[in-house]
């Protein structure tokens, strides 16, 4: 085996493994939004999560990209990652400023903030 084939076949390993990684995320968090009783988000979470498996399947067998393409998604993927674990982080912040200093709402405001911020979960 030349260098070139070790290299991309462990970029094309690490994407198959990535993608398996978030379809059980997604699977997860189908579940969630099937216990809160969001069945739209739910059940279309979940065929999100039975696609991307579908195609962790066909990486592992067959491959989605080749060599450059493959390791230029792993990045893009990384970088994706970093910005939406910023943003739950931030969202987390805000979540708990709302809770220690609360901004008066009538009833209904406050189940209307209550079920966005569940949405995030």
């Amino acid at each position: 085996m030349t260098d070139f084939i070790i290299v991309a076949s462990i970029w094309n390993t690490i994407f198959t493994f990535f993608l398996f990684t978030l379809a059980l995320c997604l699977f997860y968090i189908a579940h969630k939004s099937s216990i809160v009783k969001n069945r739209y988000g739910g059940t279309s979470t979940f065929i999100c999560a039975c696609i991307i498996l579908f195609f962790a399947f066909y990486n592992n067998v067959y491959g989605l990209l080749e060599y450059p393409f493959n390791g230029f998604m792993m990045w893009w993927n990384a970088a994706l990652v970093g910005i939406y674990l910023g943003f739950a982080y931030y969202i987390r912040r805000v979540e708990k400023k709302l809770e220690r200093n609360p901004p008066p709402a009538s009833e209904e405001q406050k189940k209307t903030i209550t079920m966005i911020l569940l949405d995030f979960y």
